[in-house]
This record gives structure tokens, C-alpha cells and sequence, in this order.
């Protein structure tokens, strides 16, 4: 049996193998449908936009420009809303594919899902081929190759149609890996103009594609064959490339600024090393051993704290596990050294394992490398015997972690990105069709995440339905709050644990733009102003001056429960509701 699945894992054909796997395991995937931004995108593409956004807006969200304002006043954006606040991404590679589906088959979805396969099973077959000329035609190598292709962490980009664009950069980061090395070990001359070229599609896919980089500065330290001189020639190109990429996308207008969820390295560095510090070890725990990352952008700071210190015990079995291999293997030195350089730039979001593509490029040869000291009944010299046991069992359960339980539940990860619709869809089509709905505002008292709320015109709109004319949320719903009615045209609104209590809320008005008490923002609906801060200077309570009584036909109250929006009787004039946390799950 052994010697089968040797012969399996370096058979010639294994790219094309893994890839065919890769396919197979997350075509569950074809019947997610649209999700989340694919709405915003369709918007775009199809011209049912308020106001009409180039292609290239695809992936800028919010520009920093005076429009967020009247976003903010329409009900578009959450009263909340940073109006300087910048989401913008230059993705024209990614674009384009997407571009291509609504030339072919704009409403087809199962072939845009199909299509993310495609880039899928492309992705995979690079890198089987970038692991077998790294490591040799060894069945480590193919083993690598095999739990990164069906990795469970894969599976949400490929399911979700807006993710295509990191699956499309890491595919050109691998290629321009592959032909770094060729230049630099075979002496192909084409791979020294072709490498950096690929480097810069991979930028243009998506800005994950920095991460490439991380290898090429790992191989020039670590492998490259060539005089240290020669080597930091050789890797100028490179660095020139993503240089000029950055200059252009900054003088362009791009990145991040003003939201907690993104932190861009280059316009605040400080928050970014702090965030660092709080997301290096989710991501990296969730790599190795498969405790899920994204959940923690739901959880309240105490639970957050508890799982980032349970994250860091990880580290310390990592470091113990690959301390005796790096020590002695060179190129596994070069695989740890790049999986943490991979692991920075990806930080700048926060945490989930769909961000962790050159991650796993770096960890699952450390991980193939761990598993063959098992094989060969390695005795790891230089180990006090009394480790040798748990290393072992750790490394069986790396066994379990990535050769059985994250294959089994690829299929359903490639489907996970269909749980947005519990909470955009299935709420914004619970309401019951009206051609007067056109006409209101739709105030909904207590979503679980404020942002849930923004696709939902979109989502109506694509069914067919009359979308409201503006949709305010009032606060989340997570912890449960109490709302006061002061008199007919004010609510006074305390959540439990006070606003912004989640990471996810923060994605809209970050820390280093807080909401002050005594502070008012006016939307066509109300003026909300902070009545008070938590002791940690969040807003505590709000009050939301109406611009008509809570009772006139221009507004409709709506409640969350159980992923329906239901009308929501306004408490009488100096009444107090309790409203529950709501449940995501």
C-alpha cells in the first residue's frame, strides 16, 4: 500500500490529477447562486445603479469622495458611515473575467461558477508543478500538492463569484515562482522579463498578489545558487515591479483608510503592526491545525481575547514541531521563512482562511516534510526523547487535520458562501411585495451586522420586487439592546454591549475615527446623535430624531427575527422595549 501511493503521488500526470480532484471536490459549488457583492457587481454590469460606475469601480467600493455623504443621507450606507472612509481596489485582471461572463452569460450563474473553477483547477496544477520542481518528483512533493488542492480553506473563494480575483493572482504569482526558478536554476533567459511580468498580472488580479513576493525574496535568500551579488540582481526586477505598482495604485487613489476590517500598511503603519500582532496568530493557527479564523470578526472583544490566546499556545507546537526540521533542511527553511512573509501582507484584512492561498503555498511542503520524518521513522536527533512521542501524535493529527477532515469538508466550504443569503436574501424577500414600497423607508431596528442591509434593494431588484426607497439600520442586533420612545418623532436606542462591540461593525468607521459624544449625522430619515460613550469610548446611546412620526406611512419598522424581517410595533410614547440578541446561526 505504501508503495502505491508513492507511485500515485509521483505520477506524471499528478497536476493534472490534483487539479481534475480539486474540480470534483467543489463543484457543490455551481449552485451557490449570487452572493453578497455579486449584486453590487451586477448593479455595475447591468446599469441598475442609482447613478451609473465605470468597470473599474467593480472593486471600489467607497472612494473617499463626496458621493458617501449622500449615501449616507439616502439610507444606501449606515448612518455611522465614515464620509471620508476608502475601500478601493484596482483588480482590471480580475475584471476583465468577470467582464467576459456578462458578455456570455450575464444571468447564467452556474457558469460564473463554473468559470472560478476553471481558474481553480488551474491554480492547483501550478502549483503541483511548483512543488515537483522545488522539491524534486518525490511523493512529498505530490502530497503537498494533493492537501493544498483540496484544502477546506479554498473552498469559500472558489464558491463565491466576487473571490475570483485571489484565486486568479495567486495562479500568476505561482507562474511567476515558476519561472523565476527556471531562469535562475536552468538558465531559461525568457523567465528573467516573464517573471516579473506575471508578477504584475497577479498585482492587477488583486493586491493579494504581493504575496508572491514572499517566496522570491525567501528563494533569493535561501536557494538561489548564484553569488549574493548576482542574487539581488536578480531579484530587482521583481521588487521593481511591485515599486512601480504601488507608486501608480497610491497616485490613483487606492487602498484602504478609515475602516478597522482593512488596515493598508502604507497609510497607517502603526495600526497596521498591531493588527499584525492580533492577526498573525488566528490565521496561522487556522492554516496549521484548522480552528475556523473568520468567525472571530462576530465575536465580542473577551471572546476574541480568549481565542487569540489559545491561537498563540498553537504557535508554540508549530515552532516546536518544525524547529528539528528546519534546523537541518534547508529548503524547509525556505518554505517557513516564506509562509511568514506571506502571512504579513495578508493581515492587513482581518483573519479567514480564504486569505491564506501563499500561506498554505509555504506551509503544506512543511507539513508533506513532517509527515515523510513519520514515514521514514525519523528519530529527530538533537530531540529529548520525552518529545519524540508528542511530535508524533501531533503529526498524525496533521495527518487527520489535512489528508481527511479538510477534504470532507471542501464540498461544503465551496458552498459556504451561500450561508449570506440566511442573512441578506432570505430577510430583504421576506417582506411582502408592494408597489409602495417604493416609496419608504425601511427601518430595521436590529440586524446582526448593519452591512447585511446593504445588498438588500439589489436583491429584491434582481427577483423582480419593489425595493424600498432607503433602508436604515438603527444598531446590531448581536448583543440585544433596549429602545426608549421619548416622543412621536424620537427612539432612544442603548445596545447591551454599546455600538461597534464586533470587529465586522467596525469595517465602515474604524478606531482612529471615533463617534463623540454629542456628535449628530443626519440622514432623509433622522438625526442620530450620541447621547453617551462606553468606558472604552464607543457610543453607548443614541437618540434618532425622526423626520415625521414614527407612525407615518413613509416609514416601515422591521424587527430581525430568525432571518425574516417582520413588522415592528413602535413602543408608545415613554414605553421601553427589550429586544433579544439576535442568532447568525
Amino acid at each position: 500500500m505504501r508503495e502505491r501511493i508513492k507511485a500515485f503521488l509521483t505520477h506524471p500526470y499528478l497536476p493534472f490529477i490534483v487539479a481534475g480532484a480539486a474540480i470534483v471536490f467543489t463543484l457543490p459549488s455551481l449552485s451557490v447562486g449570487w452572493q453578497a457583492d455579486d449584486y453590487y457587481h451586477r448593479g455595475i454590469f447591468l446599469d441598475r445603479l442609482p447613478e451609473p460606475l465605470p468597470l473599474l469601480s467593480m472593486f471600489s467600493f467607497f472612494h473617499g469622495e463626496s458621493h458617501i455623504h449622500r449615501w449616507i443621507a439616502e439610507g444606501i450606507l449606515p448612518w455611522w458611515t465614515w464620509e471620508n472612509i476608502r475601500l478601493s481596489f484596482l483588480r482590471p485582471v480580475s475584471i476583465f473575467t468577470h467582464w467576459l461572463d456578462y458578455q456570455l452569460w450575464p444571468n447564467a450563474a452556474p457558469l460564473h461558477h463554473l468559470h472560478n473553477l476553471a481558474w481553480y483547477g488551474a491554480l492547483v496544477a501550478a502549483v503541483a508543478v511548483f512543488y515537483r520542481r522545488m522539491m524534486g518528483a518525490r511523493w512529498a512533493a505530490g502530497l503537498a500538492a494533493l492537501m493544498y488542492a483540496l484544502d477546506d480553506g479554498r473552498g469559500f473563494p472558489v464558491g463565491w463569484i466576487a473571490n475570483r480575483n485571489a484565486i486568479i493572482a495567486t495562479l500568476f504569482g505561482v507562474l511567476a515562482l515558476i519561472a523565476h526558478d527556471r531562469w535562475r536554476r536552468d538558465g531559461w533567459k525568457a523567465g528573467a522579463w516573464l517573471s516579473p511580468g506575471l508578477l504584475l498580472i497577479a498585482l492587477l488580479a488583486a493586491e493579494f498578489g504581493v504575496g508572491a513576493f514572499a517566496f522570491f525574496l525567501s528563494y533569493t535568500l535561501l536557494l538561489d545558487p548564484a553569488p549574493w551579488r548576482r542574487r539581488w540582481i536578480a531579484i530587482a526586477p521583481s521588487f521593481i515591479t511591485i515599486l512601480s505598482w504601488q507608486i501608480a495604485y497610491r497616485m490613483m487613489g487606492f487602498g484602504a483608510f478609515g475602516s478597522s476590517y482593512y488596515v493598508d500598511p502604507g497609510a497607517d503603519p502603526g495600526a497596521f503592526f498591531f493588527a499584525f500582532i492580533e492577526r498573525a496568530p488566528l490565521l496561522l493557527q487556522s492554516q496549521w491545525f484548522g480552528l475556523p479564523a473568520a468567525p472571530v470578526i462576530f465575536f465580542p472583544e473577551w471572546l476574541l481575547g480568549i481565542y487569540w490566546r489559545i491561537a498563540l499556545g498553537a504557535l508554540g507546537l508549530i515552532a516546536l514541531l518544525l524547529a528539528p526540521l528546519v534546523h537541518k533542511n534547508r529548503q524547509a527553511k525556505f518554505w517557513a521563512v516564506a509562509m511568514m512573509l506571506a502571512l504579513v501582507p495578508v493581515c492587513a484584512v482581518f483573519p479567514a482562511e480564504r486569505l491564506l492561498f501563499f500561506v498554505g503555498l509555504g506551509a503544506f511542503p512543511l507539513i508533506a516534510l513532517l509527515i515523510q520524518s513519520l514515514w521514514q521513522e525519523a528519530r529527530w536527533p538533537g530531540v529529548h526523547w520525552a518529545f519524540r512521542r508528542p511530535m508524533r501524535l501531533m503529526i498524525y493529527f496533521l495527518i487527520l487535520v489535512h489528508a481527511v477532515i479538510r477534504p470532507l469538508v471542501l464540498p461544503i466550504s465551496s458552498m459556504s458562501p451561500k450561508m449570506t443569503s440566511m442573512w441578506i436574501d432570505q430577510p430583504a424577500l421576506s417582506v411582502t411585495d408592494s408597489p409602495t414600497i417604493e416609496n419608504e423607508t425601511w427601518i430595521i431596528i436590529n440586524p446582526p451586522v448593519s452591512l447585511f442591509t446593504f445588498h438588500m434593494p439589489a436583491v429584491r431588484i434582481e427577483h423582480g420586487l419593489h425595493a424600498p426607497k432607503a433602508l436604515q439600520p438603527l444598531a446590531s442586533g448581536l448583543s440585544g439592546f433596549t429602545i426608549t420612545r421619548e416622543d412621536e418623532r424620537t427612539l432612544v436606542v442603548h445596545p447591551q454591549n454599546g455600538y461597534f462591540a464586533t470587529s465586522f461593525e467596525r469595517l465602515l468607521r474604524g478606531e482612529s475615527q471615533p463617534l463623540l459624544a454629542g456628535e449628530t449625522i443626519e440622514t432623509n430619515a433622522f438625526t442620530a446623535t450620541v447621547l453617551s460613550l462606553t468606558p472604552d469610548n464607543r457610543p453607548a446611546e443614541v437618540r434618532f430624531r425622526f423626520t415625521a412620526p414614527l407612525e407615518d406611512e413613509v416609514f416601515r419598522f422591521l424587527q430581525w427575527k430568525n432571518n425574516q424581517l417582520v413588522l415592528f410595533d413602535a413602543p408608545a410614547i415613554g414605553e421601553v422595549k427589550h429586544l433579544s440578541p439576535v442568532q447568525l446561526f
